[in-house]
């Protein structure tokens, strides 16, 4: 082989030796990473959980609002009709047709 081969395998070795005597500093930081990966996954899982549960009772105010309006908007309409009517009879009375 020649010289720059040689140098070439023995840097080769070199680093392979560094990552051996390494590996628990290696195995460490993968552990870190993998256990913050972990936690900040668990962490948006609760936030969007809680924005949901949050979410939840507003939406029960909001039908209840509905409910309430389409009740008072009936309410509404019958008393428009009463009053349609009455107006209705007070106009016909006024016009002689009455048929008292």
């Amino acid at each position: 082989m020649s010289d720059d081969k040689v140098e070439a395998v023995d840097r080769i070795a070199e680093m392979v030796k560094i990552a051996i005597r390494g590996w628990p500093i290696y195995g460490i930081v993968c552990g870190l990473m993998w256990g913050y990966g972990e936690l900040w996954l668990d962490a948006k899982i609760n936030e969007a959980i809680s924005t949901k549960t949050l979410e939840l009772p507003v939406m029960v105010t909001v039908t209840g609002d509905v409910t309430n309006n389409k009740q008072a908007i009936g309410r509404i309409e019958d008393k428009v009709e009463e009053v349609e009517g009455d107006t209705k009879a007070i106009l016909l009375h006024l016009a002689g047709g009455g048929g008292d």
